[in-house]
């Protein structure tokens, strides 16, 4: 398990955080090393469409590519994910090492592209068999309920796995998800025996969403792979939104975007919090539903203890890195010296003053 944070250098790629070790059984601190950034200004085109809304990522390791999926709801293009590869053999990831090589076309139960604004992919991840699971949003204001496909690596719609009613938005606004605060997340564990997504914020009836004052009571909903069928759920606590917006009264926000599984039960968190004139702050939590108390049917989300979290790193505190919104994350390739590389993606909304930038790290879990 990766331990809190403390930096011992400063700059961009190289920096080292080691890990301190805080329990008995570790035998020595894993550290996390920044190996580089890439930025891909808005607008760049693959394969006739624009890439952008990157907002997860998953690692094919057989044949070293990674799969990104975009959240475009076929607004400008179809419904999609790209594939990718990284050039992470040398250690570092400089301009020219982010290489896009395939647009992979969703389609639904229909055979046909998803019409527009029917779907809001946000989080992705490839199993075994090579199939790929997406989660998406769903649509508060218009009753669209978040949702987890699986399809086959060539995009045909294989299996809507269910979502349980408690997520359904009402048409009173009484209970399910808040727009824009459901379902980021995806990540398979890698055992192929669980898939976890979470909403980014509370659901209606579990509390309200994180303020400056306070967090806010996400779920995290884990899945029986083999049944696909809801198996658990336990409570994510985020974080209050760390900066005040300027001005005053201007948005503001943070939540759970992304986890990544590494093993059954611990898992890495991206937090984000955007505010207005000032911008990003993101935070690597580890994850552990090993000691959590599930939620359970008829007990109030606000009785059900969260699960344990452990800030891993603060992107711009320790690694002098400006975050963009980063909302996706992907364990990718060894390195020579044994460690993992762990690669983070961001969502550029499409927007002229944003990009999409690729961080990548070495981490060493000891």
């Amino acid at each position: 398990m990766l331990r809190p944070i403390m930096a011992t250098m400063t700059g961009l790629a190289g920096i080292l955080v080691a890990v301190p070790a805080v329990a008995a059984e570790r035998a020595h601190a894993p550290e996390i090393e920044l190996l580089g950034e890439v930025r891909l200004p808005t607008g760049h085109q693959v394969e006739g469409t624009e890439m952008g809304g990157i907002s997860g990522l998953a690692y094919d390791a057989e044949a070293d590519r990674f799969l990104a999926i975009s959240d475009d709801r076929s607004d400008r293009d179809d419904a999609r994910f790209y594939e990718l590869s990284l050039d992470l053999a040398d250690g570092d990831l400089v301009e020219g090492d982010v290489d896009f090589t395939g647009v992979t076309t969703l389609r639904g139960a229909d055979g046909r592209p998803y019409p527009q604004g029917t779907v809001d992919p946000e989080g992705i991840a490839l199993d075994g068999d090579g199939d790929v699971y997406v989660s998406s949003e769903g649509d508060a204001g218009d009753l669209v309920s978040p949702s987890v496909h699986r399809y086959t690596r060539d995009g045909a719609s294989a299996a809507e796995l269910p979502v349980p009613r408690d997520y359904a938005p009402t048409a009173d606004g009484d209970a399910g998800i808040r727009d824009n605060l459901a379902f980021e997340s995806l990540t398979l564990t890698p055992s192929g025996r669980r898939l976890v997504t979470a909403t980014e914020n509370a659901l209606v009836q579990d509390g309200e969403a994180a303020t400056l004052e306070a967090g806010s009571r996400s779920r995290i909903l884990e899945y029986h792979t083999r049944r696909e069928q809801p198996k658990t759920e336990y409570v994510y606590e985020t974080d209050p939104i760390p900066d005040a917006p300027v001005p005053a009264g201007g948005h503001a926000d943070n939540g759970l975007v992304e986890l990544l599984a590494l093993d059954d039960t611990t898992f890495l968190a991206l937090e984000r919090s955007y505010s207005q004139g000032v911008g990003n702050d993101v935070r690597i939590y580890e994850v552990s539903t090993r000691p959590a108390d599930r939620i359970r049917p008829g007990r109030a989300v606000t009785e059900t203890p969260a699960v344990t979290k452990t800030l891993v790193a603060n992107i711009e505190d320790d690694f002098g890195v400006a975050p963009d919104n980063l909302e996706g994350m992907a364990l990718g390739p060894d390195l020579p010296d044994g460690r993992r590389t762990l690669v983070m993606v961001s969502d550029n909304n499409f927007s002229a003053g944003q990009v999409t930038q690729f961080l990548a790290f070495a981490i060493d879990q000891g």
